[in-house]
């Protein structure tokens, strides 16, 4: 891992908890991007046990010492709270944020940072392919980016698909500001936080079709699991009071349409699933 003086133009955060050998794959993409290295740097939060994966991400960052990247491990295992590490230690004038379980096409962080915006964000495509199969799946990112393509402009309001996850895009860090990841929020705390910096979204723009962000569909992944009438219940409130809350501290410049679309997916994720 190189020493880098120079202020990078992208911060990549990863944030992962007790990574398996697929780490390696995410890290690989990462150092053979097509960008020069000395335009990004990569912080990695490990967040709950440090060891064996401390180690193990410490092996995988080793092939590659001309990668600006640097690791970060706390014993709270808190995705939320990694994220807001990595935003801490974040140099770029951009953000993009990557799951330890997926991976990017090469020209990835390239031609995210040639669309860059100043004033909104810039999404890329995306691939979600299935950890057994390897069959591509259907995803709604996917399908929002291939139906909007051809749209004369996008918003908020009718490119919403795109904020419900961090990942998959490029944030300049005037528009993330002083915002942080709700780390109460266990579900959804991507939505709720790209709903936070939604006031500040003017302009979002499409990366070219072969800036692919490619998802591992996991059997296994904490957002599959199958939980109780009653907790499901809680989160919807849970959720919907920080949307509340969000929208009413500052009501002239969140688009209350948008505020109703959060509180109607969340009834539909949690309840009528």
């Amino acid at each position: 891992m190189i020493a880098n003086n120079q202020r990078p133009e992208i911060t990549v955060i990863l944030p992962t908890y007790k990574p398996g050998e697929y780490i390696s794959k995410c890290i690989e993409t990462l150092a053979l991007q097509t960008l020069s290295k000395e335009l990004y740097e990569v912080i990695i939060v490990l967040n709950g046990c440090a060891e064996p994966y401390l180690t193990q991400i410490n092996n995988a960052l080793g092939g590659y010492p001309e990668m600006n990247a640097s690791v970060v491990q706390t014993d709270y295992g808190n995705v939320s709270n990694a994220r807001n590490i990595g935003l801490e230690r974040a140099r770029g004038r951009y953000v993009t944020f990557v799951d330890d379980d997926d991976w990017m096409s090469l020209n990835y962080l390239e031609n995210l940072l040639d669309n860059a915006v100043s004033d909104g964000i810039t999404q890329a495509n995306l691939c979600a392919t299935d950890e057994r199969t390897g069959e591509e799946r259907p995803y709604y990112v996917a399908e929002a980016y291939k139906r909007l393509s051809n749209a004369k402009t996008l918003n908020v309001l009718n490119a919403r698909s795109f904020l419900s996850a961090v990942w998959c895009k490029l944030i300049p860090r005037e528009v993330i500001g002083s915002v942080k990841f709700d780390t109460a929020c266990i579900r959804s705390q991507d939505a709720v936080f790209m709903f936070a910096l939604s006031k500040r979204i003017k302009v979002i723009k499409l990366a070219p079709s072969d800036t692919f962000y490619f998802v591992r569909m996991r059997s296994g992944s904490a957002s599959r699991k199958r939980r109780s009438p009653a907790w499901r219940l809680h989160m919807v409130w849970v959720l919907c009071v920080r949307y509340t809350r969000i929208w009413l501290s500052d009501v002239g410049r969140y688009n209350f349409i948008l505020y109703l679309t959060r509180i109607l997916a969340t009834i539909r994720e949690h309840l009528l699933r």
